[in-house]
């Protein structure tokens, strides 16, 4: 929410600073099993306990976030991340309502030449 030019967490009254780095759940992770921590046994390991408590407290409301995961491993010094900043526009689909205003920022970024027509074209070239 954004009042007076300032924005606000709706769940508390804190200002938030408008540079502030967000999660677009965009993650990438090593592919080589082995590597401390290995994270699908990571992620397995905390959805057993997710699912033995928060899903058994409320199961119309649990939610198994991953920035809320990496958040816990940061705080417990269990990992690292490393934030790669970008300044494009990010376009989400929350609801079937948000379809159409994206469907066309994707056209005029074909349009513009940023995006190709065949997004993965340039895989399939050899």
């Amino acid at each position: 929410m954004i009042e007076d030019g300032i924005i606000k967490a709706k769940t508390e009254n804190t200002e938030l600073d408008i540079n502030s780095y967000v999660s677009m759940n965009f993650w990438g992770f090593p592919a080589k099993e082995g590597l401390d921590p290995a994270f699908l046994n990571v992620l397995e390991t905390h959805f057993v306990d997710f699912f033995e408590k928060d899903v058994k407290a409320d199961p119309m409301k649990a939610e198994y976030l991953l920035p809320t995961l990496i958040g816990e491993l940061l705080r417990e010094k269990k990992c690292t991340v490393k934030v790669l900043e970008t300044h494009d526009k990010w376009f989400g689909v929350t609801y079937k309502e948000d379809k159409e205003e994206v469907v066309e920022s994707f056209k005029k970024l074909i349009e513009e030449g940023i995006y190709s027509k065949e997004l993965y074209s340039d895989l399939t070239k050899q």
